[in-house]
């Protein structure tokens, strides 16, 4: 049994509106930042993902990171959003449980 642990970092971009504006975020790539980026003020987000299971006989690889950090970015960051705008004073452990389920659900039930 292996674990892999990755660290996704990204940012909620609020427009005046109340909307999110991540449109142009992805155009101003930061790497270590995160995706979508920070523009202007917003809020900055890191998510740590731990995946557990066996490694592939072949690749010897328990999963490919950009699995991971697509998962992230295609179910957790759209929840985080939704939280923000509809529910800004949210605590933290009322997204969680939406988030690990978005996560088992995308990396095939191997969140830790």
């Amino acid at each position: 049994m292996f674990e892999l642990s990755r660290t996704v970092r990204f940012s909620v971009n609020l427009h005046e509106s109340g909307a999110c504006n991540n449109k142009n975020a992805d155009l101003q790539q930061n790497s270590f930042a995160g995706l979508p980026s920070m523009l202007g003020l917003g809020a900055h987000y890191e998510v740590v993902v731990a995946c557990r299971g066996n490694a592939d006989p072949v690749t010897g690889y328990l999963m490919n990171i950009n699995e991971i950090d697509r998962a992230v970015r295609g179910h957790v960051v759209p929840l985080v959003q939704q939280a923000v705008i509809s529910k800004p004073s949210a605590k933290p452990l009322q997204v969680l449980p939406l988030m690990l389920g978005a996560l088992q659900r995308a990396l095939g039930n191997s969140v830790s």
